[in-house]
């Protein structure tokens, strides 16, 4: 049970530095082509942002 457990917070971590690199990527190519418009950069963030509450309630829930 334990192990499952440890399992499941490894893939959670990986699946969020995933996101995080993803999000860098976005943001750079977003950055670069849209200057202007910044809005949608700070949706990514915030879309972020609600991701890691997320997973901070599933380890609660662990």
């Amino acid at each position: 049970m334990i192990i499952i457990v440890i399992v499941m917070v490894i893939i959670i971590i990986i699946l969020t530095y995933l996101l995080i690199i993803l999000l860098k990527i976005m943001s750079t190519f977003i950055n670069y082509t849209f200057r202007e418009h910044s809005h949608v950069l700070n949706s990514f963030y915030i879309f972020h942002f609600i991701y890691s509450i997320k997973i901070i309630q599933l380890l609660r829930s662990v």
